[in-house]
């Protein structure tokens, strides 16, 4: 949580106090674009910052309402006809054996 704090103030080169709301924002996109931290770093950082603003200097910005790191969206993983085929075909167990169609049986 300080460390996203002092990360803020090192990369302003001023005390986080004297920050404003627009250079909040920039810096959030800063380390979004260009420093590409991934959503739980960027959320750990959003978590320390918001604290330290609201919590300490009691400040309350609507930035804080709007930064909202993206989801990730991973792609399952896909297997070819050839692989789902593969693992059936080890299936050694009689009653899965006899429910499989005999063309991956005899593959």
């Amino acid at each position: 949580m300080f460390r996203a704090v002092r990360q803020l103030a090192e990369h302003y080169h001023k005390s986080p106090d004297l920050i404003t709301e627009e250079e909040l924002r920039q810096y959030f996109l800063y380390i979004k674009n260009v420093k590409k931290y991934a959503r739980p770093t960027t959320t750990i950082a959003l978590c320390g910052i918001k604290f330290f603003f609201e919590k300490t200097l009691g400040t309350r910005w609507t930035i804080f309402d709007v930064i909202r790191p993206a989801c990730q969206k991973k792609l399952s993983t896909i297997l070819s006809i050839q692989e789902v085929r593969k693992i059936l075909s080890l299936i050694r167990l009689p009653v899965i054996e006899s429910a499989l169609p005999q063309s991956i049986r005899a593959a």
